[in-house]
């Protein structure tokens, strides 16, 4: 779970590591596990991984764009890039907007050359009011195939014996069509409750077993957004306990335990969920890890079927994006 600050190290392929830690794993972190965890520091929860940057989060009425970064104190906001204007009256004069912390004002090195500019002076201005952040928060096939690398990490220490047969997430791992479909990931949103009581809320969770010759499982990002995930459909032999991993964000804590078999349901696609429970069990998380207020709002779900559905107490669906690979046809 390196990519999203776990420490637990496995044998893997160099090259196939390196592969997906700058492609699909890069992309996840980027765009769905910076900014919900940003998200949580703003709403009060600690985060135990300093310095995630979320790039051009926010913006200005002036044209000011911002980052937002997890800092010791919280969450801080400083300038993506400077704002340049021309004076109107002096064309030769350059207005220079920044924030005024340590970081936004490195941004003032470019304009640093004497032999190009020479400063006039310099005025503090107000704080200027930012926009509140927004982003589309997409299960797509970046996030599926970041939580079958870490279903396939794990299962190495847990059905070592069995990674051979991993015929089909293998081929997901190493595919670089961009649009074919991943065999061995569905994203779920049903109910786990056994899962769910097995680890702190909020925990990045990874839960494997094997099933009647199934070794499959949950990956669950904060605990709330999860893929089920299927590794092989024939196992060597069957086992007796469960396999369960997690990473605490709060407090970087990091576990990897045998526990008794849950009994997954396996996946048929058949089954209809609550498309906004995972942004439910989010919320309710954060609270109880101190946030202040809802960490996550949304104010409308896109389905399967393409239709996007403004937000309301629940909606009734198979899945909750645009983009589902892994879905059984």
């Amino acid at each position: 779970m390196d990519a999203i600050g776990g420490k637990k190290t496995v044998r893997v392929c160099k090259g196939c590591n390196d592969r997906c830690g700058r492609t699909f794993e890069a992309q996840n972190l980027k765009e769905t596990i910076i900014r919900l965890s940003i998200l949580l520091a703003k709403a009060g929860v600690p985060i135990a991984k300093k310095g995630l940057k979320w790039k051009n989060a926010v913006s200005a009425p002036d044209g000011q764009i911002y980052n937002l970064v997890v800092a010791e104190d919280g969450v801080q906001t400083e300038s993506a890039k400077p704002l340049v204007e021309r004076d109107p009256g002096d064309p030769k004069v350059l207005r220079v907007t920044i924030n005024n912390d340590p970081e936004s004002r490195k941004l003032l090195k470019q304009f640093s050359n004497p032999k190009k500019f020479a400063l006039q002076d310099e005025t503090p201005s107000k704080p200027a009011r930012t926009q509140e952040s927004s982003f589309s928060l997409d299960l797509n096939k970046m996030v599926g195939l970041t939580a079958l690398k870490m279903a396939f990490a794990a299962a190495t220490l847990a059905f070592a014996d069995e990674v051979p047969n991993f015929a089909n997430a293998r081929l997901d791992l190493t595919d670089t069509n961009e649009n074919s479909r991943v065999r061995s990931v569905a994203f779920d949103h049903r109910v786990h409750r056994s899962l769910d009581v097995s680890r702190d809320p909020l925990c990045h969770t990874i839960y494997l077993e094997e099933q009647e010759g199934i070794i499959h499982g949950i990956v669950q990002f904060f605990g709330c957004f999860q893929a089920y995930i299927t590794l092989s459909d024939k196992a060597s032999r069957s086992y007796k306990n469960g396999f369960l991993a997690t990473l605490d964000p709060t407090n970087g804590e990091e576990r990897f335990r045998e526990v008794q078999c849950l009994g997954i349901n396996k996946w048929t696609g058949n089954d209809t969920a609550d498309q906004l429970s995972p942004i439910k069990k989010f919320n309710a998380y954060a609270r109880q890890r101190g946030a202040r207020s809802d960490a996550l709002n949304v104010s409308s779900v896109r389905s399967e079927d393409g239709v996007e559905r403004k937000a309301r107490s629940s909606i009734p669906g198979f899945s909750w994006t645009g983009d589902v690979p892994g879905r059984r046809k």
